[in-house]
């Protein structure tokens, strides 16, 4: 059309959850997790990227005796 337009730079947010073998029960305490981590890295402004390293308890399932 001959105007010219403005565009905003895209940003990259990255929330990522270290899950070591047995911290987790399943996927879906790792995605609550991976959540918290992705609304962590959205709060800087701009490109960001949040490492969850919070510390977890082994997790022993029924069964298993933890070594």
């Amino acid at each position: 059309r001959g105007e010219k337009e403005f565009h905003t730079l895209v940003s990259l947010s990255i929330g990522a959850v270290i899950a070591e073998p047995r911290t987790f029960r399943s996927h879906k305490e790792i995605a609550v997790v991976a959540t918290e981590s992705k609304k962590m890295a959205k709060k800087v402004r701009g490109n960001s990227l949040y490492v969850n390293q919070r510390q977890y308890p082994e997790v022993v399932f029924q069964g298993e005796a933890s070594s």
